[in-house]
């Protein structure tokens, strides 16, 4: 089985889901089940986790239907609002949502300037980590950050995005930032920590195989190991830039690298998200 960590779906701006201006989408059309289910047959994903773009605020109702309407292809990482009243009640039941496995969100400095105040993060990770819901971060040169929230909230579970990589034109324009790179690598000494392998091809300067990102693996599989890699591609950055396709997103981890065994591409590509996420190790083999 092949699970892709991270696909974005929206709809059109609406009076009912209206596009708030943190962000723009990826591409000029909406993008959902219609049009990811046929790339994900044709390259043989399985199953794939849709994060709602930022520009949606904290409505996860589209991608949450999107999961009960096709449970074997779909489930949901939500967006929150972190700022909420109501916070300890929604994170309480976040996981009786169906299809909802976890939360994601934004730690750059320009987000956290959104939030009421400092503590406001810190009742998210203590909730979530009492709750044992996972949560995905982007966080472009936010370790040390990362890393106080770690040291307070041990059990928390954590997903670094895209490698902890600054945002996707930054990496095509300077190359890879070695040392923002290392710096979130060195969080492998936190079990509960995993990394989502995602954006690699659209970064790269080359075509498939794209060469020029392989040692970003291989730093992160040395410190992390295959068990606490997962596969995710983000598509619609690529789709948006003209980038790889979709096949090439999972030919770059199934055939292009030698240095990885078939065991250890079984667990990047299927395993780590099963062992990681309860609901998805419910999935069909």
């Amino acid at each position: 089985m092949v699970i892709d960590l991270q696909v974005h779906f929206w709809e059109d701006h609406s009076e009912k889901h209206p596009h708030l201006d943190i962000s723009n989408p990826n591409l000029p059309y909406p993008f959902g089940p219609a049009q990811m289910l046929p790339l994900m047959k044709d390259a043989g994903v399985d199953h794939a986790v849709i994060v709602p773009p930022g520009f949606m605020g904290s409505d996860n109702e589209y991608a949450l239907n999107c999961a009960k309407d096709y449970p074997e292809s779909f489930s949901v990482m939500g967006l929150i609002d972190i700022s909420s009243d109501n916070l300890l009640n929604q994170l309480e039941t976040w996981l009786d949502q169906k299809g909802m496995i976890g939360i994601r969100t934004h730690l750059s400095k320009r987000m956290r300037d959104r939030w009421p105040n400092a503590r406001s993060g810190n009742i998210l990770w203590e909730l979530c980590s009492n709750f044992s819901i996972p949560v995905a971060v982007f966080a472009s040169g936010e370790a040390k950050y990362l890393k106080n929230i770690l040291v307070q909230y041990p059990n928390l579970k954590l997903i670094i995005d895209h490698f902890g990589l600054p945002p996707i034109d930054i990496t095509r324009k300077n190359g890879i930032d070695e040392q923002n790179l290392a710096d979130i690598l060195s969080l492998s000494k936190f079990e509960n920590v995993y990394i989502k392998t995602s954006t690699l091809p659209v970064r790269s300067h080359a075509a498939y195989p794209f060469d020029d990102m392989k040692q970003v693996v291989k730093m992160t599989y040395n410190a992390f190991g295959p068990q606490r890699m997962l596969w995710a591609t983000d598509f619609t950055q690529s789709l948006s830039r003209l980038g790889s396709t979709y096949k090439e997103e999972i030919y770059f981890w199934q055939f292009a690298m030698p240095f990885l065994k078939d065991e250890d591409i079984d667990w990047i590509l299927d395993k780590s998200a099963r062992e990681f996420f309860p609901h998805l190790s419910l999935l069909n083999n």
